[in-house]
């Protein structure tokens, strides 16, 4: 076998087992999902992305500190993936961990400062945090780059800052 087809081929069962995995995960099973991403990491144990769904999948499944351990190693791997760290901001967010939550939604911004839904994540972390103030702002941001904010969110944080309009 030469080298191009070594490549191609542990690509190929590395796409194989994660595109499975994704499957799986679409389906609620979890793990079966998790089964094939442990496969394709144990192929390619440098994909950030496998890393990063898994740890989507631990999260759905309730475990946050093995969702963090997950995205924590995509953003050793690849330090500019920004959903690394909006991911994990979730994570952290679910244990009310809200600093850190909010440190890794500025660092998912400063990488892709179009990324709306980080600013609606952060929104909602200052809103656990009683910081309205910069819940609204974000809340405005992420509805100029076109993101749906929740018109209940909006709702709850008008009239927490006085602003029925």
């Amino acid at each position: 076998m030469t080298w191009l087809e070594l490549i191609l081929f542990r690509w190929f069962f590395v796409a194989n087992y994660f595109n499975r995995g994704i499957t799986h995960a679409k389906k609620g099973k979890y793990d079966q999902a998790i089964s094939d991403f442990d496969k394709a990491l144990g192929i390619n144990p440098k994909d950030a992305n496998a890393y990063c769904t898994r740890g989507f999948v631990r999260a759905e499944r309730g475990e946050p500190d093995q969702a963090i351990s997950d995205y924590t190693k995509a953003i050793e791997i690849d330090p500019e993936c920004a959903m690394a760290y909006h991911v994990r901001a979730s994570a952290y967010d679910a244990k009310g961990e809200y600093d850190r939550a909010i440190s890794d939604l500025n660092k998912a911004l400063e990488i892709n400062p179009r990324l709306a839904e980080a600013y609606n994540n952060r929104a909602v972390v200052y809103c656990h945090k009683k910081e309205n103030d910069k819940a609204w702002e974000d809340l405005h941001r992420a509805q100029s780059l076109g993101y749906q904010v929740d018109p209940k969110l909006l709702r709850l944080l008008r009239q927490s800052l006085g602003r029925e309009r």
